[in-house]
């Protein structure tokens, strides 16, 4: 029992880091030149999965 409350932490903690990259790539992003704010459905969409990428790349990285 308690080892799968360690490893339910051990994964709550691991995806809060991956929420705060996500929230500081977001904020960098609307910092960055190329942000503007009436961005379509599309584009965000595309800004997302790059995004996300750019997370799974630096992920298998380290």
């Amino acid at each position: 029992m308690r080892k799968i409350n360690k490893m339910k932490f051990h994964q709550t903690r691991i995806r809060e880091r991956e929420r705060q990259l996500v929230l500081k790539k977001i904020q960098a992003f609307k910092e960055s030149p190329d942000y503007k704010p009436d961005f379509t459905e599309e584009e965000l969409k595309e800004i997302h999965a790059r995004i996300l990428a750019d997370l799974k790349l630096t992920a298998k990285a380290s």
